[in-house]
């Protein structure tokens, strides 16, 4: 029998493409413990409700709805950066696969911090160059802060060594696969 709570976990899978068990847990079940939801993931798993593989981040399982997504580990980092924003700050909305003119964000979001609501692009890098360009233009030929309230910050989730631009408008802030550098995002 599916559950709420379980509808709520598909229609995650289903915008998130992909998830791991420490991931669910942290967004869904941490009234809960870890075995209880592996346990839940394995059941809907067997029920035929969603499918399984190897996460690409941690030792455990990494699940998905219909077909297996083509960018496994990053769209698992999309997610896990997710799942630790979501219990570090409050997540007001998140649009993943962001279009904005000629840009395609691998996601974009509005954060809550201490009363302050955030506007950020989300990139995650596994490239050798992320390419700064692309923002800089767009924030010189738009008038961003008019758009999304706050001139936006681009949070780059990275394994790289990344030599951030000096920049008047927009921010650009570097987290890496560790979630290294959640606390300093907005300050």
């Amino acid at each position: 029998m599916i559950t709420k709570r379980d509808q709520t976990i598909l229609n995650f899978l289903e915008d998130f493409h992909i998830a791991t068990t420490h991931q669910i847990h942290r967004v869904f079940f941490t009234d809960v413990s870890y075995r209880y939801v592996a346990k839940r993931l394995e059941y809907l798993a067997t029920e035929g409700h969603i499918k399984r593989t190897k996460s690409t981040i941690d030792n455990c399982f990494a699940y998905y709805v219909t077909k297996k997504p083509i960018q496994i580990h990053h769209d698992i980092i999309r997610s896990e950066l997710f799942s630790h924003l979501n219990s570090k700050y409050q997540v007001l909305q998140w649009e993943n696969e962001y279009p904005f003119q000629n840009i395609r964000a691998d996601a974009f979001c509005y954060v809550n911090d201490h009363g302050i609501v955030f506007p950020c692009f989300i990139e995650v890098h596994l490239s050798n160059k992320f390419d700064f360009e692309k923002y800089l233009l767009l924030s010189q030929q738009n008038d961003l802060k008019a758009v999304f309230g706050l001139n936006p910050r681009v949070i780059i989730v990275t394994d790289r060594d990344i030599l951030i631009p000096k920049s008047g408008s927009i921010k650009f802030k570097v987290v890496g696969l560790d979630m290294s550098g959640l606390d300093s995002l907005f300050r």
